[in-house]
């Protein structure tokens, strides 16, 4: 029986003497257990070490030639030895697999095999969706807490190893290539077409759901190899990245270099608020299309602050708009899509939930689904609340992360601290990007706040808010409710508590403790710009200015997202 958490979990004894530095070279190999400890690729033997130990790399790409360091060897199954066996793909005795890349003899003459580990598709702690056929294996590794992979290998003894098999990786969809289109297929012939990666930070802490990657294979790691199918058809395994992109959205909308007239990517916001997020799409230059939400209150906020020329603000359930548009090539296709989904059902401050409006909520999580179907975006941003990452919420969670999956988009996602990205709160969120069918995965925004070199300052209260003048409705010192008694005194060099729908925590009151925040300060805490205001005519109500506020998407952090998705589109673009 397989022992998933094992497999996933990272043992901080495995590192000791040892560099984690994220931009080390992702050939290099994680070890699956304490006991197989890798000697890092940083570590200098003895002459009596490099005399015992023996390592031969298996070249994958063309057959054995003779004189090449790639020699048959012996390996143990079954207590009976096989001699000059040059299969690479194995299952092992624990129900796992490996694709076999080089083998080592230790001092004490154990051998050891090393290569790609990979496990059921349907194993829960993958987060994925249940196979829709048998025979799907997943590639797991180790990355960093910015999801970037740097652990690629595992390494296990070779007696181990159960039965040869043959793994297909392949970055085929699935609809186009499994089990059930080979001609004859073996009991042993498996595919391979995600990678799983996970976080240190998470397997230590035993947390498996507050960073993540699940991302599709790259041509580069899929195999060159011709599949015979049924009906005397056939089918390589790999495919070029444009073709897959053309697949899904349509040969008519893969135009590169962003579909608007201006070349600037096209955008939608959709649940977009009183727009958080939309703030940052526009400093990142991003070409808006559509926003949409269903609170009134909210859209003429937004009307007021992002009301342009070519840009659709709908006041309006998603529903709406996925019978307005049909669910085919064309519908609304932009370049980015972010969605901020209600939060209420997964945030830790609903103390009081109510159970008919969390199910409307949860409802409109899964129209994700749909919002990819129309609009066939290429690359996606999604926020939410972080208790999406707690272990009750566990199965919200792979929902919504199969809803990419299914459509063949690979996925990111973290638990953000904004107060890194220089929002003056200690806020936390849920933060997901996806990429679509033949993009590159886009990065996680580098932190721009802290006290490591390079960096901004942390944000503070007093950089907030010092130098906000007089407004006679949003910031009127004088007309604001004092505490009686006074309230216990903040630093004016720290951040304040998290702003939420209704004004905030315990801890978010002016520094001084006699009174509340005004709106214009609430506004700069979530680092609205001055110029963002609310509708002056019929202007909405104090306790309903604190709800948008406390609901959007903090517009310093959003500006950051946006521009490192918009790079990182470009820079694909420019090679292709």
């Amino acid at each position: 029986m397989l022992q998933t958490a094992t497999l996933l979990r990272y043992n901080p004894s495995r590192s000791r003497g040892r560099s984690r530095s994220p931009t080390r070279d992702s050939s290099n190999a994680f070890r699956d257990r304490p006991d197989q400890a890798r000697p890092p690729s940083t570590f200098s033997p003895s002459p009596e070490q490099h005399r015992t130990r023996q390592k031969t790399f298996i070249d994958l790409t063309r057959p054995d030639e003779e004189g090449s360091q790639s020699r048959p060897y012996d390996l143990t199954i079954d207590d009976h030895v096989r001699r000059s066996d040059q299969t690479r793909d194995f299952e092992l005795k624990d129900g796992t697999f490996m694709r076999v890349t080089s083998r080592e003899t230790d001092e004490h003459q154990q051998k050891w095999i090393i290569g790609r580990r990979l496990i059921n598709q349907n194993t829960p702690d993958l987060l994925m969706p249940e196979s829709r056929t048998p025979k799907e294996l997943v590639w797991t590794s180790f990355c960093d807490n910015s999801a970037r992979e740097y652990e690629r290998e595992s390494r296990v003894p070779a007696a181990d190893a159960r039965r040869k098999c043959k793994i297909v990786f392949t970055n085929v969809p699935h609809a186009m290539l499994n089990i059930n289109h080979v001609q004859n297929a073996p009991d042993n012939l498996f595919f391979c077409r995600w990678q799983r990666m996970t976080t240190t930070e998470d397997t230590v802490k035993g947390n498996q759901n507050m960073a993540g990657r699940t991302e599709h294979i790259h041509i580069a790691d899929a195999d060159v190899e011709i599949i015979e199918l049924r009906h005397g058809m056939s089918q390589t395994a790999r495919m070029a990245p444009a073709e897959l992109r053309r697949g899904f959205r349509g040969r008519g909308n893969c135009d590169v270099g962003g579909r608007s007239s201006s070349g600037a990517y096209t955008y939608a916001d959709f649940f977009c608020g009183t727009g958080g997020a939309s703030q940052g799409a526009h400093d990142a230059g991003l070409a808006f299309r559509l926003a949409l939400d269903k609170d009134k209150d909210a859209i003429r906020t937004y009307s007021r602050n992002f009301a342009r020329p070519g840009l659709d603000i709908q006041s309006a359930d998603i529903s709406n708009f996925i019978t307005k548009y049909p669910a085919v090539r064309g519908g609304f296709v932009v370049d980015i899509v972010h969605a901020s989904p209600p939060c209420q059902p997964f945030s830790r401050a609903n103390t009081t939930p109510n159970a008919a409006n969390d199910a409307m909520n949860l409802a409109t999580f899964t129209t994700v689904r749909d919002i990819l179907e129309i609009c066939k975006p290429r690359v996606v941003t999604l926020e939410e609340a972080d208790g999406l990452t707690d272990g009750k919420n566990r199965d919200y969670l792979r929902l919504l992360l199969s809803c990419f999956i299914e459509f063949g988009y690979s996925v990111q996602w973290r638990v953000v601290e904004m107060e890194r990205y220089g929002v003056p709160q200690s806020r936390k969120r849920f933060v997901l990007i996806a990429s679509g069918p033949g993009e590159k995965l886009s990065p996680f925004p580098a932190p721009t706040h802290g006290l490591q070199p390079g960096l901004h300052p942390p944000p503070t209260i007093r950089q907030a808010i010092r130098k906000i003048p007089y407004h006679p409705r949003l910031h009127n010192i004088a007309a604001t409710r004092l505490f009686d008694p006074p309230k216990s005194q903040l630093s004016w060099d720290k951040v304040t508590g998290t702003i939420t729908c209704n004004g905030g925590a315990a801890k978010v009151y002016h520094p001084r403790g006699r009174r509340k925040y005004t709106m214009r300060e609430l506004l700069a805490l979530q680092t609205f710009p001055a110029s963002f205001d609310f509708p002056r005519e019929n202007p909405p109500t104090k306790t309903l200015m604190r709800r948008q506020i406390g609901n959007a998407v903090p517009p310093a952090f959003s500006r950051v997202l946006f521009e490192t998705v918009r790079d990182a589109l470009k820079e694909n673009d420019v090679k292709e």
